[in-house]
């Protein structure tokens, strides 16, 4: 199973590239999608909101993951600010537990950031519904801690945080990656309803139901 981002914990320097400059060539179309500087080779995954390729930076022969935002022409003005503040909420983290960007930047009117890539796969496809031994992860608990905190530390709150969204490099290192939903601690109003509040509204709702049916189950037995 491929999976981006990835390898490497020294700093990575941010890039800002447009279009506009002309200096970038384009480099040949995989699947319709072509982007100035590098070589798209395929996909690695799409959700909701954005989509992520496995690329080829041109100038430095590196291998990156690309991500865009789907149909981006037809994309809300929230959903490009999202996208905004993905960007900025990881390049301001530097943590060899936490995926490092190298690149923002736009093309024909599409937003696009590339990324560390790695083929080391999800915890969650390496975990399979098989718990790890207690000390490995007790292990792995202290690491990401760490990680989380240099996060908070920087005013990032993650709110997405499992084992889908934890990537593994080629040696195992675990990097936090999908900074979506994050809230930056110094941007305010950033919080939008129904869309990062949907997790806790639906979680506080089932722990009701539970509650409830509990209930329930006690007035019945009595009878």
């Amino acid at each position: 199973m491929e999976a981006f981002l990835g390898l490497g914990s020294g700093e990575a320097p941010l890039r800002t590239t447009a279009d506009s400059t002309g200096e970038a060539p384009v480099a040949p179309k995989a699947g319709g999608v072509a982007v100035p500087g590098y070589e798209i080779l395929g996909e690695l995954g799409h959700g909701g909101m954005g989509v992520v390729y496995k690329a080829r930076h041109l100038a430095l022969n590196r291998l990156v993951a690309l991500k865009m935002i789907l149909h981006a022409e037809h994309a809300k003005s929230a959903e490009h600010e999202r996208f905004r503040i993905e960007a900025e909420a990881i390049a301001r983290l530097q943590h060899p537990n936490i995926v490092q960007i190298y690149e923002i930047g736009e093309h024909a009117g599409a937003p696009f950031f590339s990324l560390e890539y790695c083929s080391g796969g999800s915890l969650d496809h390496k975990l399979s519904g098989t718990p790890l031994e207690p000390r490995a992860a007790a292990e792995l608990v202290r690491v990401l801690a760490g990680a989380v905190q240099a996060a908070h530390q920087a005013k990032v709150i993650h709110r997405d945080l499992k084992p889908a969204n934890v990537l593994l490099a080629a040696d195992g290192t675990p990097k936090i990656t999908d900074f979506g939903l994050a809230k930056r601690l110094d941007e305010p109003g950033q919080t939008h309803a129904g869309v990062i509040m949907a997790r806790p509204l639906t979680w506080r709702r089932s722990k009701r139901k539970a509650r409830s049916t509990k209930s329930a189950r006690r007035r019945t037995s009595m009878r």
